[in-house]
């Protein structure tokens, strides 16, 4: 469970990053 929720959280920020590259 643990591992899942590392990983889940490395997508959101991943994700998050990339929105925040389109949106100055």
């Amino acid at each position: 469970f643990l591992c899942m929720k590392l990983e889940s959280s490395s997508l959101v920020q991943h994700l998050n990053a990339q929105v925040n590259d389109r949106n100055p």
